[in-house]
């Protein structure tokens, strides 16, 4: 049980050291060159694979599909509510988790060379 809380409040920490990074770049303090999108992207999964999840995945997708697969088991569903609803209020979007997942599933976050060849 204690790794599952450490484990959910890793996940809320890096997402706010996620924000934290995108307002740096967003104001010009980390990179004037390339697409800042691509560094923030990187920082997300990085966090996501230090929250003991997948290295490709998105920590506000992983959130959603985590309350869908608490949904669809019966499993800790009020963990992972709670985790959509902080990072969904961090980017005042009550719609981020779940589109960040819908991104996920169509690979949007890939380069435009790989998405040509799913």
């Amino acid at each position: 049980m204690l790794k599952r809380v450490a484990q959910f409040w890793a996940f809320v920490g890096l997402q706010l050291l996620s924000i934290l990074v995108a307002i740096v770049v967003w104001r010009g303090g980390l990179t004037r060159r390339g697409d800042p999108m691509q560094l923030l992207i990187a920082v997300d999964q990085t966090g996501n694979a230090i929250a003991w999840g997948s290295p490709d995945e998105m920590m506000s997708a992983a959130a959603w599909r985590k309350q869908l697969h608490a949904l669809a088991t019966q499993g800790n569903l009020e963990r992972w509510c709670w985790a959509v609803r902080i990072i969904n209020a961090l980017f005042r979007d009550p719609d981020h988790c779940r589109k960040a997942f819908l991104t996920e599933l169509q690979r949007q976050q890939l380069p435009a060379a790989y998405r040509s060849t799913l």
